[in-house]
């Protein structure tokens, strides 16, 4: 076989001289190395795909951690990706995903360092690969006119029979869930052998649809849940054309090969219904002000079996914050029935309630791969809103009366601890407005504070405090303000569903804002009208509510609510007294 290199636009193709009829090629795919990027995983991976004789790789998306404002730190952060990776004694190809491009400054960034589109196609041997851009976007309907309109052309001009598709997010999946139509599934399944490959999710999953093979490649150094049997470990993926044949092989990090008939989308469906139908926790309520001491946990789970099943179900906890009894507790789930498990739960810390427990047992199945259900206690902070008779002035200072309520225990995403400086956050309420104070201590000079025009999403590159509002409790509609120190307000009216999310970004709401700096800190006041959501506030009257703030010269963000999520099943509550 000889070997002929060229260069065309940024991009290393190697052409195969061979016989017509006798091609042969290997290649490697790696899953999301962010978000929660373990660096000593990817370099083992790399290090392992290495020994393998791969004409190239090809990843996913997701190399670098993204959503910061610093474009040093962006580049310091490709820095590290690009010396990686030119290890590798053969070509990359790189796939955008959303931590790689998140605003037109990192795609910009993206271009330059990766010397690539952010789409495009190549072919190789007797296969097409085309690579298609959807690291910003939420759904196909997003999708630009021009490259809809470059992804047709391109295909209906290839001879190639193989098709091989990249993209980022796998939306086939929402499409599947809601038995709608995907646009880019109609156009490829006019092909007549097509791979579509995605990653996003940090798991190891398959299915065919039509005549197309869909792959999720997982995680190869992005954080993991850790359960096999859905698809949660560190590893790759290694494909081998030879023919007209195609094998792919899921392969963990430490080498073993994962059975063909494991990872079926079908089965991690029932797996995750399982999970959230059946595993279900009361969750704690934490009222702001009052010392939490003690509860009790009830954990209810049916068993959807037509077996008994016996299985040993542990608590994990630090035993500084918190003591649970029992910890572990062996138990029988009898057929078709629903258990109640109760234990006694104390806080034993007057400062501290993260890392909050969190409960592990296995739940039997056939197949490879061991089903441990694991979940979290989930708790929910509550504060309760005085109402005022005299207004707060909107004025960027805090100085009235009227602030009595007040939180100050903001913490790192999922209650880690963060380098944010000090956050204060003040409410009060009255017949026709509900007021929030923030008070962000942060030296004058080190603030961050560019975009100045509204509705902006560069903004999240500059120090702001984000707010997340649920006026109804639980509809899917979820009302967004982001506010950095000068004011600059960007806005949006997010319809939440687990399958699909839309975001109304045209959507503006009637907040009044003012801000004030002083020589250590920060200050935003928001005044926010109760006719905006169409309604009157009652005492008694709960919002689903989560707050947090991005500090650009610690590279960290803050939040009350211990997960940063726009699904109001995460957001704290507040009550108006």
């Amino acid at each position: 076989m000889r070997i002929i290199k060229i260069y065309i636009e940024g991009i290393f193709l190697y052409l195969l001289i061979t016989n017509l009829f006798s091609q042969k090629f290997q290649f490697a795919i790696l899953g999301d190395r962010t978000g929660g990027a373990d660096q000593k995983v990817f370099e083992k991976i790399i290090e392992e795909i290495s020994k393998n004789n791969l004409d190239f790789v090809i990843n996913v998306g997701d190399l670098i951690e993204g959503y910061i404002g610093d474009e040093n730190l962006i580049n310091a952060r490709w820095d590290t990706i690009l010396n990686t990776i030119k290890k590798l004694p053969c070509p990359f190809y790189f796939v955008p995903g959303n931590n790689d491009i998140w605003n037109e400054k990192s795609r910009e960034i993206y271009i330059k360092r990766t010397n690539s589109k952010t789409y495009y196609s190549f072919d190789y041997g007797n296969v097409h690969f085309i690579i298609i851009d959807n690291s910003i976007i939420n759904g196909w309907e997003e999708i630009d006119t021009l490259q809809l309109n470059w992804i047709k052309k391109d295909l209906s001009n290839t001879e190639k029979e193989i098709i091989f598709c990249f993209f980022h997010k796998p939306f086939w999946i929402n499409a599947v869930r809601e038995k709608k139509t995907d646009i880019i599934h109609e156009i490829l399944k006019t092909k007549k052998k097509v791979y579509v490959i995605s990653g996003h999710l940090h798991v190891f999953t398959k299915t065919s649809i039509d005549n197309i093979k869909y792959l999720v490649a997982g995680s190869s150094g992005g954080s993991i849940g850790g359960n096999e049997a859905l698809g949660e470990f560190y590893g790759y993926t290694l494909v081998s054309v030879e023919n007209g044949n195609i094998n792919v092989k899921f392969i963990k990090i430490d080498g073993e090969i994962v059975p063909d008939n494991a990872l079926n989308f079908e089965e991690r469906e029932k797996l995750l219904k399982i999970q959230k139908e059946y595993v279900n926790i009361e969750p704690i309520i934490m009222i702001e002000g009052k010392r939490f001491k003690k509860s009790e946990i009830k954990v209810k789970i049916k068993n959807i079996l037509e077996e008994d099943f016996t299985s040993t179900f542990k608590w994990n906890f630090d035993e500084k914050i918190w003591k649970i009894s029992p910890q572990e507790y062996t138990y029988t789930f009898k057929k078709n029935k629903l258990s109640t498990l109760k234990f006694k739960l104390i806080n034993t810390s007057y400062e501290k309630i993260f890392p909050l427990p969190f409960f592990e047992f296995v739940y039997p199945r056939k197949g490879w791969g061991e089903y441990r259900i694991s979940n979290s206690l989930k708790l929910i902070r509550q504060v309760n809103i005085k109402k005022t008779r005299m207004a707060p002035k909107i004025d960027g200072k805090i100085n009235e009366n009227c602030w009595k309520v007040k939180i100050d225990k903001l913490y790192g995403n999922e209650g880690k601890i963060t380098k944010v400086e000090p956050t204060e956050i003040y409410f009060t309420y009255d017949e026709n407005n509900f007021y929030i104070g923030i008070k962000c201590i942060q030296k004058i000079g080190e603030i961050k504070s560019k975009v100045k025009e509204r509705d902006n999403s560069e903004i999240i590159g500059d120090d702001c405090v984000i707010l997340y509002f649920d006026v109804n409790v639980f509809d899917p509609f979820v009302h967004q303000i982001i506010v950095n120190p000068e004011g600059i307000i960007f806005d949006q009216l997010i319809e939440f569903k687990e399958e699909h999310t839309k975001r109304n970004k045209s959507w503006n709401g009637d907040w009044k804002v003012s801000t004030g700096k002083e020589k250590y800190e920060w200050i935003v006041e928001i005044s926010i009208p109760f006719d905006m959501f169409g309604k009157k506030i009652e005492k008694g009257t709960k919002w689903r509510f989560n707050i947090a703030r991005i500090e650009q010269s610690a590279q960290d963000i803050a939040t009350w609510q211990p997960i940063i999520s726009i699904d109001p099943n995460y957001f704290g509550i507040i009550l108006f007294e």
